[in-house]
């Protein structure tokens, strides 16, 4: 899944996790949140730990460590700032 990708790439330092929590980590929350008992269920039945272990990796270290601009919306958080 994207989200085993996702979690790879921040693992390895590839990407900033800060950086795809802006991006993307609203939709990383909400599909474990959703889904996550259904991984838990298809880690079972298969005996496999590894299923999804990325996805789960990434949204529990999106939580511990949030960007900073999630507590608001980033049109609020961002205001005036300009990346180029």
């Amino acid at each position: 899944s994207a989200c085993e990708m996702w979690g790879s790439l921040v693992f390895e330092g590839v990407v900033d996790h800060h950086m795809l929590d802006r991006m993307v980590g609203g939709w990383v929350r909400g599909t474990w949140t959703r889904l996550r008992r259904w991984v838990e269920a298809e880690r079972a039945e298969s005996r496999n730990p590894n299923v999804g272990e990325w996805w789960q990796w990434l949204y529990e270290r999106l939580e511990a460590d949030p960007d900073p601009g999630k507590a608001r919306a980033a049109y609020v958080a961002y205001r005036g700032r300009d990346r180029r």
